[in-house]
């Protein structure tokens, strides 16, 4: 994973041109993805190795800081796809990502805060893919999705009331899993949060 970190900053410092830098950092998201998809990849990284994969996700699905360096929602999509990978396979092979519950709940809030504020740079996609991730973190590390729920659970919540409303099922099946994941944690925690 070093040598992730150590291509992607070759390529910021190669290129000055914006879009080649998008195209770029896009197929090392699909990399990264591929990677997490992999279980005996996840199954063999140490814990650092996660926490450098976390440090690329936030500086593309932190609200703030994916504005500030103006990337493609392309990037952004692919960025949370990824997570969503990792979090899948590591739930799968059960290791626990309870160091990075807050960070992604709060990705997943932010995204959710400003598709729901109708903020043109948020997708709906982006927003779905990472209320996704948000869902399958909250069902392996329940416990550490409860202080993170009592900030964000109610926009993430408005959010997926929104989605339930629109026809595509695919999208009503993700708003369903993360009502039933949101439930879930509330029965963890013996009372309802953010609701």
């Amino acid at each position: 994973l070093t040598t992730i970190n150590k291509v992607r900053e070759f390529v910021f410092e190669l290129f000055d041109d914006e879009v080649i830098l998008n195209v770029a950092e896009k197929e090392l998201f699909m990399i990264i993805s591929s990677i997490c998809s992999n279980r005996e990849f996840i199954g063999a990284f140490r814990p650092t190795d996660v926490d450098v994969l976390i440090d690329l996700f936030e500086s593309r699905l932190n609200v703030e800081k994916s504005r500030d360096d103006n990337i493609s929602n392309s990037v952004i999509l692919v960025a949370a796809k990824a997570l969503d990978q990792l979090i899948r396979t590591t739930k799968v092979i059960g290791i626990s990502m309870h160091d990075h519950v807050s960070e992604c709940l709060a990705w997943a809030t932010q995204r959710c805060r400003s598709y729901l504020a109708d903020d043109e740079e948020t997708t709906q996609a982006v927003t779905t893919t990472l209320l996704t991730a948000a869902t399958n973190l909250m069902q392996s590390e329940p416990d550490q999705a409860i202080g993170p729920l009592q900030i964000g659970g109610s926009v993430m919540l408005a959010f997926a009331r929104r989605l339930y409303t629109l026809k595509d099922p695919t999208v009503k099946n993700v708003a369903i899993e993360y009502i039933l994941a949101h439930l879930f944690v509330c029965q963890v925690a013996g009372k309802f949060q953010g609701l």
